[in-house]
């Protein structure tokens, strides 16, 4: 998916304690090289309910999403000057 597509803000690794899944930005050489071509939408896999046992919390989460991992870390964390 191109990097800007809406999707990655629920989908960006980590999803998950011990999420090992990560992406790789790519150059339009590279998808020529590899024969691949960028997907403009994406996989709709639904959502699952999960409920939180300790304060029976409700929450529709992605599926193959721990619940809390909806969002993209990078976009949500603030910028950090070195």
């Amino acid at each position: 998916l191109p990097i800007d597509h809406p999707w990655w803000e629920t989908h960006y690794p980590p999803n998950g304690w011990k999420c090992r899944c990560a992406v790789l930005s790519i150059s339009g050489d590279d998808l020529e090289r590899f024969g691949w071509q960028v997907s403009e939408t994406p996989v709709d896999e639904g959502a699952v309910t999960w409920v939180n046992s300790l304060t029976d919390e409700v929450l529709e989460v992605p599926d193959g999403i721990d619940p809390g991992w909806a969002c993209h870390s990078g976009a949500a964390s603030p910028s950090v000057p070195f």
